[in-house]
């Protein structure tokens, strides 16, 4: 499997217990999308990690690390929806 772009965006970390489903519908319906809404973004994969520590693995592809710099980006990132700052 090819990856796209020549920048990404990698995160990693865990979600409080019983809250995973809401994480996920949150994650899948509205983050995820938002970010590939962005002009730059080109790929974004999810992955559930096994054994001991954080519990995802997040992984944001763009065309290029300028993508980060961007209008569009900063707009998102420093005015999250009510979900994501809530």
């Amino acid at each position: 499997m090819g990856w796209a772009g020549s920048g990404a965006l990698v995160a990693w970390h865990d979600v409080d217990e019983g809250r995973e489903a809401e994480y996920l519908d949150w994650h899948s319906h509205e983050h995820m999308q938002e970010r590939l809404a962005i002009p730059g973004f080109v790929e974004a994969r999810r992955y559930s990690v096994a054994g001991s520590g954080p519990a995802f693995l997040i992984l944001y592809a763009v065309v290029d690390p300028d993508v980060f710099k961007s209008e569009a980006y900063l707009e998102r990132l420093n005015n999250p929806s009510e979900w994501t700052g809530g």
